[in-house]
């Protein structure tokens, strides 16, 4: 079947709909369909999100997010018309997973049932009770079996700076697990961060968090660990059967720790903290944005310090410092 040119929608979503044609569906349901994702497209497009267009697997869920944001607070879209959109890009992103295009789906944790859904909330930022909360459970054995105690001193380090890294430089999920042992200088205490849709910059650690850093890569033996000029990832796997951290045959690597895994990581870490259900890496770097914004930094600065390519990312931390002031 073929759709409006100026749909100008990309290779998988017109195999997508073409599957939808084949199941039956109407040619009513399938030109709203390509409608929705077009303008999804657009959207990408328009807030800088290139890549994402391309590479279905450069999407992180923070352009989904900025998407709903820019309906709803942009176009006055009312609950029920987010609601079929969200139902069009979940039916797709489910496409693209079983066609393994992409890992994992994007609006997975974009959630329209909450009144305020699209604002940001002090329950959505994490306190600095909290915070302090993470960390020294982080650090503790509370909570652990004793297999898990063993191995605490390899893992602790590793978790302890990769939530300050979200906390404390607003890095995306993307931007993490992405790190090479090649983009950091333990020297130095920078790392050069950036994905497909942000721009590619340098991030000046603290002196304590740099001591964390290398705390992490030192702690790692040496036979698998990660080495600058080869490639290697920054984040290894760890196999817990074994009590050691894993070997990439195929690359002759080590392993690198999928985004899955670090997303599974901060879920126990903060349930072992007691804090509320729920919270995740994207709550720790809206927390840092807000608090940014707070301290007086300009967004056109912030849009430098993240790495964005447009100010529509920052819209809904704008209009909460802005009420909140008022």
């Amino acid at each position: 079947m073929s759709y409006p040119r100026d749909f100008e929608l990309p290779p998988p979503a017109l195999q997508f709909l073409d599957r939808l044609h084949d199941d039956g569906k109407t040619n009513a349901t399938l030109r709203r369909y390509a409608y929705d994702l077009a303008d999804f497209y657009h959207y990408l497009r328009a807030a800088g999100y290139d890549s994402a267009v391309e590479i279905p697997k450069a999407l992180t869920g923070e352009e989904t997010e900025h998407f709903f944001e820019h309906l709803r607070h942009s176009r006055n879209y009312q609950l029920r018309t987010l609601k079929r959109i969200h139902t069009v890009l979940n039916q797709y992103f489910l496409y693209l997973r079983e066609q393994k295009e992409i890992a994992i789906n994007p609006v997975a944790y974009t959630s329209l049932n909450e009144p305020v859904w699209n604002e940001l909330t002090p329950e959505q930022l994490v306190s600095e009770k909290e915070m302090q909360q993470l960390l020294e459970s982080v650090e503790g054995k509370n909570g652990l079996s004793e297999r898990q105690q063993q191995v605490r001193p390899l893992l602790a380090p590793r978790n302890l700076i990769m939530l300050k890294l979200f906390r404390y430089y607003g890095l995306q999920m993307q931007e993490l697990s992405q790190l090479g042992r090649d983009h950091i200088n333990l020297g130095q205490g920078t790392l050069s961060v950036g994905t497909a849709h942000t721009e590619t910059r340098e991030i000046v650690l603290t002196k304590s968090h740099q001591r964390e850093l290398n705390t992490y890569v030192n702690a790692i033996p040496e036979p698998v660990r990660p080495k600058p000029g080869r490639g290697d990832p920054l984040w290894v796997a760890f196999d817990f059967q074994r009590q050691t951290y894993r070997w990439n045959y195929e690359a002759d690597a080590p392993k690198q720790l999928s985004e899955v895994a670090i997303q599974k990581m901060i879920r126990e870490e903060m349930k072992r903290a007691g804090l509320r259900s729920g919270l995740t890496a994207q709550h720790l770097r809206h927390t840092f944005i807000i608090r940014e914004l707070e301290k007086g930094t300009s967004p056109e600065m912030l849009e430098t310090k993240l790495g964005l390519q447009s100010s529509l990312a920052l819209e809904r931390h704008l209009n909460y410092v802005g009420a909140k002031s008022q």
